[in-house]
């Protein structure tokens, strides 16, 4: 049996060979930085310029206090427990006293907002949540709704007439 032998090149057509190689293969690169270089830049200029937040965004929550009926079903959804919620009561007449989120922990599935009967919990589009230290991560809803609510732009506090829907509130 006659063993199937490779054709030997010279040590020349080698040597010239990875040469060509290296000069075909260093074009080739600088065609593509030089695509880039004559098109538009993608960088914004944050904070002066902000991201266009497409539909559908999963960002930090919008809770509404007034419809929540603290049936703990959002909660019970979060695969990683980073919702806590206490409350005075259950159904329409319950007071929420706590409604925190852990973003330290939180995935941004949304699937604590679709097993909710009074629809009080959405994603919103608000991405920016950073801190100097972990804990400020983790935002009571409650809280910032309560003091929101009896806060008037210049600082001063206010109560809402009876009758009047507060809008929902985000973490900003």
């Amino acid at each position: 049996m006659a063993s199937a032998r490779k054709p030997h090149r010279s040590a020349a057509a080698e040597y010239f060979g990875n040469i060509w190689n290296g000069i075909l293969t260093t074009l080739v690169g600088l065609g593509v930085t030089g695509r880039y270089l004559l098109s538009k830049p993608v960088t914004l200029q944050y904070p002066d310029e902000k991201p266009e937040i497409p539909e559908g965004y999963r960002g930090i929550h919008v809770f509404e206090k007034d419809k929540c009926i603290a049936c703990d079903l959002c909660a019970v959804a979060c695969p990683v427990d980073c919702i806590y919620i206490e409350s005075i009561g259950k159904g329409k007449n319950a007071q929420i006293t706590r409604y925190e989120i852990d973003y330290n922990r939180c995935m941004f599935c949304a699937l604590c907002v679709e097993p909710c009967p009074a629809d009080c919990i959405h994603m919103g589009p608000s991405y920016d949540l950073s801190q100097y230290d972990s804990p400020s991560c983790s935002i009571d809803f409650a809280r910032l709704w309560d003091e929101r609510q009896l806060q008037s732009p210049t600082g001063d506090r206010v109560v809402r007439p009876e009758g009047e829907k507060p809008a929902a509130v985000t973490a900003e």
